[in-house]
C-alpha cells in the first residue's frame, strides 16, 4: 500500500511540474467564480490551459511563496509576515481585485436588534453569545442559520468574519440563500448570512425579515449593505475585495487572463455569479499593480 500511495503522490506531483498552462491556487470562496471565468476563457481562446483549484487563502499564497503556482487566489489581504516571507525568496507579490464579495445579516422582522458590530457577528457565530439578552434583545436562545461547506459563502464569512474560529455546533446549514431568508422569516430567535442580492425583489425587501446594519467595531458607525455606496466607498465590513496574487509582472498569457477578467466580458460574468464588479476603493491599487502596463484599469 505505501508503495502505491508513494506512485500516486509521485505521478501527481510530476503533473502539476509538467503543466504548461496557468495554475491558480487558492480561495475556496473564489474557486467556483473563477473556474467559470477560465471555463469561458478558454473557449474563446484557442490554446489557453488553466487549471483553478482551491485549497483556502493560505494554500495559495504559501504556493505562490514556493513557486507552484502563478496566480494565488485570496479572499483577504496577505500579511505582512507572509510579505517578508515572500521576499526572502525573491518573491515580489502583486495583487489585483477582480471581484467584490460581500453578505448581509438576515433577522426576524419583529426582532428589536438593527444594528451589530462585527466582533458581536463573531461571537454570535461561533456561539460565545447564545442568547439575544446578551446584546439588547428579548430572553431568547439565538437561532443560527448559515450556508453549507461547499458553497463560496460559508469560507467567506468564517475567513472575514470569524477569522477562522469555527462556526458554533448549533449552526443550521442550509442549501441556498432562500433557504435561509425562509426559516429566518418564520424563526423571530433566528439570524442568518445570505448574498446581499437574495434579499431584494424589484427593488424593495423582501417581507417579514430585516437587515442588520454592520459596524467595523463597537461604538462606531454601522452601515446599511442595500446602499452599493456603503459597498463600493469601502464603509460596509462585511464585504471584501477578491484578490489575485501574482508574482513581479507576470508572463503576458497570466496578464492577458487577469486583464480578460476585468474587461466587460469577465465582469459580467462576475455579476452573474453573485459577486459584485470590481470597481471603487477596492481597485484603487490594481494599476500600481502593474505600474508598466497603461490603463489596465479601464
Amino acid at each position: 500500500m505505501k508503495k502505491i500511495s508513494l506512485y500516486i503522490v509521485s505521478i501527481m506531483m510530476l503533473s502539476n511540474l509538467m503543466f504548461a498552462g496557468i495554475q491558480i491556487k487558492g480561495s475556496d470562496t473564489m474557486d467556483s467564480l473563477v473556474k467559470r471565468l477560465a471555463d469561458v476563457y478558454m473557449k474563446g481562446h484557442r490554446g489557453s490551459n488553466i487549471l483553478v483549484s482551491g485549497g483556502g487563502n493560505n494554500n495559495g499564497i504559501i504556493s505562490l511563496t514556493n513557486g507552484k503556482t502563478n496566480i494565488a487566489n485570496s479572499s483577504r489581504l496577505i500579511g505582512s509576515k507572509e510579505i517578508e516571507k515572500m521576499k526572502a525568496k525573491g518573491k515580489d507579490p502583486r495583487g489585483i481585485v477582480i471581484a467584490v464579495y460581500g453578505l448581509c445579516l438576515v433577522v426576524n422582522a419583529d426582532n428589536p436588534i438593527s444594528n451589530l458590530s462585527m466582533d458581536t457577528i463573531a461571537m454570535i457565530f461561533s456561539g460565545e453569545i447564545k442568547n439575544w439578552k446578551q446584546i439588547g434583545g428579548s430572553d431568547t436562545p439565538i437561532t443560527l442559520y448559515g450556508r453549507q461547506i461547499s458553497t463560496s459563502a460559508y469560507p467567506f464569512f468564517r475567513e472575514h468574519v470569524l477569522k477562522e474560529k469555527d462556526y458554533s455546533e448549533s449552526m443550521t446549514m442550509l442549501n441556498g440563500h432562500s433557504d435561509i431568508i425562509y426559516a429566518v422569516k418564520q424563526d423571530p430567535s433566528a439570524i442568518g448570512y445570505v448574498g446581499i442580492d437574495y434579499v431584494m425583489n424589484d427593488s424593495k425587501l423582501l417581507n417579514n425579515i430585516k437587515i442588520i446594519n454592520v459596524s467595523a467595531h463597537s461604538g462606531e458607525p454601522s452601515f446599511n449593505p442595500l446602499d452599493d455606496k456603503n459597498i463600493y466607498n469601502g464603509n460596509y465590513p462585511m464585504a471584501q475585495g477578491l484578490l489575485q496574487y501574482v508574482n513581479g509582472m507576470p508572463k503576458v498569457e497570466v496578464l492577458n487572463f487577469i486583464k480578460w477578467e476585468l474587461s466587460p466580458e469577465g465582469q459580467k460574468i462576475v455579476m452573474e455569479e453573485g459577486f459584485y464588479e470590481a470597481k471603487g476603493v477596492f481597485v484603487v491599487d490594481n494599476e500600481k499593480a502593474f505600474i508598466k502596463t497603461k490603463k489596465f484599469v479601464k
